[in-house]
């Protein structure tokens, strides 16, 4: 029997709403006070849930999928999500679906796609950069990351615009009341299904293309049978909500950053050599995710007796600034030894995209130090952010010394 509020002691109980889009300007400082002051705390929102904050109890529960469960979780604004593989399952059939898709996000698969990004990286900012200023998400960060994986899904990319719509309405809440919510996820998990419904059809009539999608048509789940059109409509809108949306969040996060911390940023001009080490450290700092876990065997947590049926929501982004874990947890450095962060996760639940992100994100800052390089958010049209399980960003408004010509770039 889950844990009530009842029976949970006072002094654990914290006013800290994940789904709160008023929190998404304080929520680091609001993680670091409950990070402080308990290591494990209790929401009693949503039905309640435990929140981790600390390195190591996050690191304990992402691994631990014996005791906290991935399938199921359950925790939402009152309508569960379709379980998908292979997010929302613990083994076996997680590492029959997580064996299944390894290879194509491999490093080596992802590798020769580099030539591919940093010519679309190039034309994006060749289109802005004489002009002095850009919407960075919009003329940047979003059509990069979402044309780069779009094209390795095998997806038509006049369909872009549609995909992005869908993932923006399941990712970001705006603050709308939990009915409307409700019914505009509904409305877009049925758009989606009949989407990849009718992409699956057309695709077998056209079986030799050479991509992820034609891939998964014809893998084996544990090397015995083809996947099912559900499991491929499951898997397909994950892959879609996951390529869509966090790379660019991370290139936004990273770009405030590097924008409020010129010494850093300078240190990345002067070096180009550092910019794997800045990625590591801009991925520390600028996740937002805090996946969620369903107890399923009793457990004892900090002196706390965890029950079945009980959540468990670990703030990633609390973690990867534990004092305890980082030095200087709330500084940019671009050097930055021994990052141990948990941005793409742990166990088996590790992203199986961070190849790609890690890619994507290099070029990213490359390109965009070298074209652009004194840029600085535009005072009068701030950041616009989202809070919920995955914090992003929706417009970043820069400002910078116009370029005429294209300037050449040091490859890392």
């Amino acid at each position: 029997m889950a844990t009530r509020l009842e029976d949970v002691p006072s002094e654990l109980v914290i006013d800290f709403d994940m789904f709160d889009e008023s929190i998404v300007e304080t929520v680091h400082e609001r993680l670091e006070e409950i990070q402080e002051s308990t290591p494990l705390a209790y929401c009693p929102s949503h039905g309640g849930y435990w929140v981790v904050t600390r390195y190591d109890d996050v690191y304990e529960v992402l691994r631990n999928d014996d005791v906290y469960s991935a399938a199921e979780t359950g925790l939402g604004l009152g309508m569960a999500p379709p379980r998908l593989p292979p997010l929302h399952f613990d083994a076996p059939e997680h590492t029959a679906y997580r064996t299944l898709l390894n290879p194509v996000f491999s490093p080596a698969r992802m590798k020769p796609v580099e030539g591919a990004i940093r010519d679309m990286a190039t034309r994006l900012l060749d289109e802005f950069v004489a002009t002095g200023s850009c919407e960075f998400v919009s003329q940047f960060a979003h059509p990069l990351a979402t044309t780069t994986f779009i094209s390795l899904m095998g997806w038509p990319l006049e369909d872009l615009p549609q995909m992005a719509e869908w993932t923006n309405a399941m990712m970001v809440t705006g603050g709308a009341p939990d009915e409307e919510l409700l019914a505009r996820r509904a409305a877009v998990s049925a758009a989606v299904t009949e989407y990849f419904q009718r992409m699956l059809e057309q695709r077998r009539s056209n079986p030799d293309m050479d991509d992820i999608t034609g891939y998964m048509l014809g893998a084996l789940y544990d090397g015995e049978r083809p996947l099912s059109d559900d499991e491929l409509i499951r898997m397909l809108r994950l892959l879609m909500a996951g390529g869509l949306h966090t790379v660019r969040g991370i290139m936004g996060f990273g770009m405030i950053s590097l924008a409020e911390d010129q010494e850093q940023r300078q240190r990345l001009i002067d070096d180009p050599s550092l910019i794997p080490s800045a990625v590591e450290e801009l991925l520390r700092m600028g996740v937002g995710s805090a996946p969620a876990r369903l107890v399923i065997k009793p457990v004892t947590l900090h002196g706390v007796d965890l029950q079945p049926g009980d959540h468990v929501v670990s703030y990633i982004s609390a973690a990867n600034r534990d004092p305890a874990m980082f030095e200087c947890p709330h500084a940019l450095q671009v050097d930055r030894e021994h990052n141990r962060h948990l941005t793409f996760a742990t166990g088996r639940h590790r992203c199986i995209g961070s190849n790609l992100a890690r890619l994507e994100l290099a070029v990213a800052f490359e390109e965009v130090l070298a074209r652009m390089p004194d840029f600085r958010i535009d005072p009068d049209r701030p950041p616009l952010l989202h809070h919920g399980p995955i914090r992003g960003i929706q417009t970043l408004n820069l400002t910078f010394t116009p370029t005429a010509a294209p300037l050449a770039t040091v490859p890392v």
